[in-house]
């Protein structure tokens, strides 16, 4: 049975047509189907990139916070310690004082008091001598001490400095300067034990 040219290329037709669709299927589809797959697999790696990401933020909060508060503790210790560190309080106490160009004249620390709302209060009488503008600047640089302090009492005059000595013959001009004589009471804390019939936790300590 012979074909015509015709029948020959609609069967040259038929047989490209089933080729290509033996390709599609064997190769073509696969390939979508492996794409379909390492699209998942790139969403659920970047999924779980986000997921470390956001879980390394958390722990680096936490960490941040947690320097934080122990910094806060340090702080609080420092501004209410557990004994009375009077030493250390007195030098940068007179650290403040020499910064600000005043003369030490009075130091007076008094014994602590009862600790009868979970701290003990211990008074200190200072007198300074000086400029009143560095007796303004000492009180502002008492605000930046380590321990929590209050001033309770102050009073400020007039000061003249000594008379000079009888040896001294030539005469001595009268200081320009403004000088004034401070005197203040200063409060600082300590941790005590509370009495037994009350609360063991500590009332704040009043605001300076």
């Amino acid at each position: 049975m012979k074909f015509t040219v015709q029948q020959r290329f609609i069967a040259v037709i038929v047989v490209m047509v089933l080729v290509a669709v033996l390709i599609v299927a064997l190769l073509v589809v696969p390939q979508f189907t492996r794409l379909a797959g390492l699209d998942q697999s790139v969403a659920q790696a970047q999924a779980d990139a986000d997921a470390a990401r956001a879980l390394l933020g958390q722990r680096q909060d936490i960490k941040a916070r947690s320097a934080e508060t122990e910094a806060k503790i340090m702080r609080l210790a420092n501004q209410l310690p557990e004994n009375p560190e009077l030493p250390t309080f007195i030098i940068e106490l007179q650290d403040v004082i020499n910064e600000s160009d005043l003369d030490f004249a009075e130091l007076a620390p008094s014994e602590p008091g009862p600790a009868e709302q979970g701290y003990e209060t211990i008074s200190i009488t200072l007198v300074v001598q000086g400029e009143w503008v560095d007796v303004v600047d000492m009180l502002q640089r008492l605000r930046r001490v380590t321990r929590q302090i209050r001033i309770v009492d102050f009073t400020i005059s007039d000061f003249e400095p000594p008379a000079p000595a009888a040896e001294v013959t030539p005469p001595v001009e009268p200081d320009p300067r403004n000088l004034v004589q401070s005197s203040m009471t200063i409060e600082i804390y300590t941790m005590g034990e509370p009495p037994p019939d009350q609360a063991t936790t500590p009332e704040p300590v009043p605001a300076p």
